[in-house]
């Protein structure tokens, strides 16, 4: 699991203070932007030893349940630089900041932080350095849980691109308490793809509700348990009613949605390549530094399924989404960027209900990912022992 510190895509309430200064525009170049839906990314300049910027957060964060957070950095020295900048999230604890000529991720431990208040880089170097900071956000690791989050993240961000709140239906009136609800106006072209075990969303522009269908008859429809239950909770009149494509996972056969998107895979293998157990140090601060201790290589293979009818033509529509998605080629997961691969070809399945089936076409998607099996521990930095030692001819 994550919750976002900042996406670092705009400049807003970032402060530069001696001879700091902030880079506008923000930076458009997206070999220089982490995440998976940012666009931007924002640069500082630092000309002296001392120079920081700071952003104080409107809201502080509660970071007890994240283990560390993580952000990524570019500097526009060309080569590796240790500790030149450092980070605070609570002008308490520096951690230090490595830098290369590329994009790259930084681990910062969080066990001795509760509440993240701000982003605070200090710069500690001598020589003029721009430095570019993307994607900020604090993570507890729980896979493959995560990997399907991000993944139903990715759809649900390619479907809203698409689709927004999805097929409208046409509107609604409705009552607080009725178990079932009529439609007018209706839109008898999206009409066709409504079906038992469909999921719609009501809006009126101020309150939305998400339900489920129990059953139907043309435009009349009786609400299901799932969502928001089998009441309405507001007062609607003339509300959009849309039918939406839920992306769901670890969800049983009884529980599907028609139509939707399912993702499913528990079992994965492990890979025999590099080292099986691999101490890694975390982060650093001036006092002291984390490592912690990650185990082998495993293989994930992902289901991504289409859910519905067979004979509605929404699949082909579904089924050009996760194609997209798997095209690119990449996913984000808790703030760092994984390669997934398409494996196989698409497999035709049928989840038989009496006389009438449901299909799905299922994709097959393989990641490798390095789990860490110890948590973090502190290491105290070592003091350098003088020793005076005369060497005679």
């Amino acid at each position: 699991m994550n919750i976002i510190i900042d996406e670092l895509d705009d400049l807003t309430d970032f402060v530069a203070y001696n001879n700091a200064s902030l880079v506008i525009p923000e930076n458009n170049i997206l070999e220089f932007v982490a995440g998976p839906i940012n666009t931007s990314s924002v640069q500082f300049n630092f000309l002296q030893n001392g120079d920081f910027v700071e952003k104080i957060l409107d809201t502080p964060i509660d970071v007890t349940n994240y283990n560390y957070a993580i952000c990524h950095f570019y500097s526009s020295f060309n080569k590796l630089k240790k500790g030149v900048y450092s980070i605070s999230f609570d002008n308490n604890i520096f951690f230090k900041i490595d830098t290369y000529n590329y994009i790259s991720d930084q681990y910062f431990v969080l066990k001795d932080i509760t509440n993240i208040d701000r982003i605070k880089i200090v710069y500690n170097g001598n020589i003029e350095d721009n430095l570019i900071c993307s994607h900020c956000l604090a993570v507890y690791d729980e896979l493959p849980l995560d990997i399907f989050k991000a993944i139903k993240n990715q759809l649900d961000n390619d479907f809203d691109k698409i689709l927004g709140k999805g097929f409208i239906l046409g509107t609604v009136n409705t009552r607080i308490g009725q178990d079932q609800i009529s439609l007018k106006n209706i839109a008898y072209t999206n009409l066709k793809y409504i079906d038992r075990y469909s999921h719609i969303i009501i809006d009126d522009g101020v309150n939305t509700e998400k339900h489920i269908i129990e059953n139907n008859n043309e435009n009349y429809f009786r609400l299901g348990k799932l969502y928001d239950g089998e009441t309405i909770k507001n007062n609607f009149t003339d509300a959009n009613i849309y039918l939406s494509i839920p992306v769901r996972y670890g969800i049983k056969d009884k529980e599907y949605n028609v139509p939707s998107i399912s993702i499913t895979g528990f079992d994965p293998n492990a890979i025999l390549r590099g080292n099986k157990e691999e101490t890694i140090k975390s982060s650093f601060t001036n006092n002291d530094s984390y490592i912690r201790l990650d185990d082998q290589i495993y293989e994930y293979f992902i289901q991504i399924a289409c859910i519905d009818r067979a004979e509605s033509d929404i699949m082909s529509f579904m089924s050009k989404i996760i194609r997209d998605f798997i095209s690119r080629e990449k996913l984000w997961i808790n703030g760092q960027k994984y390669y997934i691969i398409f494996d196989g070809k698409p497999e035709f399945i049928e989840l038989i209900e009496l006389d009438n089936p449901i299909a799905g076409l299922v994709y097959t998607i393989k990641l490798e990912i390095k789990e860490e099996i110890w948590e973090n521990k502190k290491i105290i930095n070592s003091q350098p022992i003088k020793l005076g030692v005369v060497i005679k001819k």
